[in-house]
């Protein structure tokens, strides 16, 4: 059963009760406080001295991979100037 007289896209401000919008900032504020606490939080936890981590050599690759991308890229930019 499909309605072909509602679309895709829908108007966020076509609200039936005004005050769902405000009351819609709330969740989302509290959300993002959350999910960048428990980022840091997490960071300070995992990047403490007691676990003695060291750079494995995946990462150094990488970064090494990326490194020659850009001055590739840098340097055919160079050359059409």
């Amino acid at each position: 059963m499909s309605f072909t007289c509602r679309g895709w896209v829908i108007n966020p401000m076509d609200v039936t009760y005004w005050w769902l919008i405000p009351l819609a900032v709330v969740p989302a504020m509290l959300g993002m406080i959350l999910i960048f606490l428990d980022q840091q939080i997490t960071s300070v936890i995992v990047n403490r001295k007691e676990h003695k981590l060291k750079v494995s050599f995946a990462l150094l690759t990488f970064v090494a991979h990326n490194n020659s991308l850009i001055d590739l890229t840098r340097s055919l930019r160079e050359q059409e100037i």
